[in-house]
């Protein structure tokens, strides 16, 4: 956890840095930064988060992965995201403009497997 902390601030702070003068609004005036985080269910629903806000999320069964989408465009944004549980691999799909992450949840012999997930999207200002 504190690894975790350690790293979210480093990148923070770099990302502060070099998207300095854009003209994005932030979603809470941290680290000259936006931060916008979720907690996702096992079955897609939003059960916790901060920023600009999670608008909606859900399990997408015909593509087998999770979606979540913000209030704002992820262009220019990157995320970090992490399984609720041991033996999960995650992975992320960035769609910038629609403000949409799509997560993908696998075992270690890559079949895709439902679970709860947390995201975490740093954005410009």
């Amino acid at each position: 956890m504190r690894s975790k902390l350690i790293f979210a601030v480093a990148l923070s702070a770099h990302l502060a840095a070099a998207f300095a003068g854009t003209a994005l609004a932030a979603a809470d005036p941290t680290l000259g930064i936006a931060i916008m985080s979720a907690s996702v269910n096992p079955d897609g629903t939003h059960a916790s988060g901060n920023g600009a806000g999670v608008v909606e999320s859900a399990y997408d069964s015909s593509g087998k992965r999770y979606i979540v989408k913000f209030n704002r465009p992820l262009a220019g944004c990157v995320n970090t995201a992490s399984a609720g549980s041991t033996g999960v691999i995650v992975s992320t799909r960035v769609y910038p403009y629609a403000g949409t992450l799509a997560v993908n949840l696998v075992n270690y012999a890559g079949t895709p497997v439902t679970g709860d997930f947390q995201v975490i999207v740093f954005c410009a200002r």
